[in-house]
């Protein structure tokens, strides 16, 4: 209950954060390039998506992007408060993972305390990102959609690596949290490639909090990590 009031919070103050957002229209910023001056991700079909994954328009492979821009084509047309909803809505999603992420770290690290205190970290950690002045652009700008779309991903992704630790840890099945983590960084990385540093950031993880290399062989802690290392490496070519 006390986590999902919390999550609430989170989700809350990030859309009445950003609720202005939503009556901004395109802008001549890479808009025009990407959305109103391009027909090829207007629709969902075979050629549509073909299009979607194996175009580089503007620079970045981005298809799990494209494919969302197709869908708020598919239901709003060419409604900028459309676009502008989905993005909004994926950006106070993302801060909600964010807070569920803190959670569980924080709840690990606890020695005394109260499930409150761990709660209200979590929400005051959550939204000094969430809101904060650096994630307007993401979330104003709708061909930022890779940003609040890989975003959210990527931090599933360091969740379900922290929740196949402590599994590991306890001696419980992990192979599952495993596979979600990977999944996720794959889903991230096909939105925007900007998370390619996160096998240096789970090598950190591993550090402190989690703590694994006094338990486990490093080594093994450095092979796990070559999954993600081979992902990154295709993203990046």
């Amino acid at each position: 209950m006390l986590l999902a009031c919390g999550a609430s919070i989170v989700f809350g103050s990030v859309l009445l954060a950003f609720l202005p957002t939503l009556h901004n229209g395109f802008v001549l910023w890479d808009d025009d390039l990407n959305l109103l001056e391009n027909p090829a991700y207007r629709g969902l079909s075979l050629a549509h998506l073909r299009w979607m994954f194996t175009t580089t328009l503007a620079g970045p492979y981005q298809p799990l992007s494209w494919l969302t821009l197709g869908l708020d084509y598919v239901v709003w047309g060419m409604n900028p408060k459309g676009y502008h909803s989905t993005s909004l809505v994926l950006h106070a999603a993302g801060t909600v993972a964010l807070y569920v992420l803190l959670v569980a770290m924080l709840e690990r690290e606890r020695e005394r305390g109260s499930d409150l205190g761990v709660a209200a970290a979590a929400v005051v950690g959550a939204l000094f990102w969430g809101i904060h002045p650096l994630r307007v652009e993401s979330v104003a700008w709708a061909t930022e959609r890779r940003d609040v779309l890989s975003g959210p991903f990527f931090v599933l992704t360091v969740l379900a690596y922290v929740r196949m630790a402590e599994a590991r840890r306890l001696g419980r099945p992990w192979r599952r949290w495993f596979v979600a983590s990977l999944v996720c960084y794959l889903l991230s990385l096909l939105a925007k490639a900007s998370g390619m540093m996160l096998p240096i950031v789970l090598l950190v993880l591993d550090a402190y909090p989690l703590r694994r290399f006094g338990r486990e062989s490093r080594g093994r802690a450095v092979l796990e990590k070559l999954p993600y290392v081979a992902l990154a490496g295709a993203a990046a070519l």
